[in-house]
């Protein structure tokens, strides 16, 4: 089991009113499953991802890693946990504008404490993996959509994380990109059999994973595609 999820509830303070944006999830994830969370825009999807990757606290509830609850977890554990354990990939890929592909792959491995020599051998493997040899040298600016997501990837994958968590990752991009980038996430996950969380509202790419959540008002809806009832 590398992820359990108790009763996790989130609420913020807008003026004197309370908004409850999750209202109590509970779910487990096996190890190297893809799991598609889908649900309308509002229903507290993105909440929940920032809360699995330790961006922010839930107000209740606990999420357990790798058998270890993080709920009372300094932040500099937390710091630690997203750098070695959990990879990020984002509707909006946030390169950093002045590195090239390859050093912004490099950075979570220098962050992690890797030399630059074997950080930059990392990360060019992984952008020749995502068929950008021609293009690891080149500034965002200089790339396509669907090429700068492939970095956004790579830098996910650069530490080896455990789980990936990907909000919306192709909802910039084409179909054809689209197309693509599932393509190569669900190869990656069957090389190396790493846990894969992504909203998504595609339909196909849900319908083809491993498990599903449904979330509506801040509630699972529905679970299927195997794995645990909830």
């Amino acid at each position: 089991m590398i992820l359990k999820v108790k009763d996790l509830k989130k609420s913020f303070k807008i003026g004197k009113n309370q908004v409850d944006i999750l209202k109590g999830i509970s779910f487990e994830i096996i190890e190297g499953e893809m799991v598609a969370i889908t649900g309308p825009s509002g229903a507290g999807k993105s909440t929940l991802l920032h809360l699995l990757g330790t961006l922010d606290k839930p107000s209740s509830g606990e999420i357990i890693l790798n058998g270890r609850s993080i709920e009372n977890e300094k932040d500099s554990h937390l710091s630690k946990i997203r750098n070695e354990m959990i990879g990020f990939v984002f509707q909006f890929h946030f390169l950093l504008p002045e590195f090239t592909a390859v050093e912004n792959v490099m950075i979570p491995i220098l962050i992690g404490g890797k030399s630059r020599s074997s950080a930059r051998e990392k990360a060019e493997k992984l952008l020749l993996d995502l068929d950008l040899k021609e293009r690891m040298y080149h500034r965002p600016s200089e790339l396509s959509g669907g090429e700068q997501q492939r970095v956004a990837i790579a830098r996910a994958l650069a530490n080896e994380p455990q789980i990936v968590l990907a909000d919306e990752p192709t909802g910039n991009l084409d179909s054809s990109n689209t197309n693509r980038i599932y393509e190569l996430l669900k190869e990656i996950n069957s090389k190396t059999r790493q846990t894969f969380l992504i909203v998504t509202h595609n339909s196909v790419l849900s319908e083809s994973m491993d498990k599903k959540m449904h979330i509506v008002d801040g509630l699972i809806n529905d679970q299927c595609l195997g794995g645990p009832n909830v």
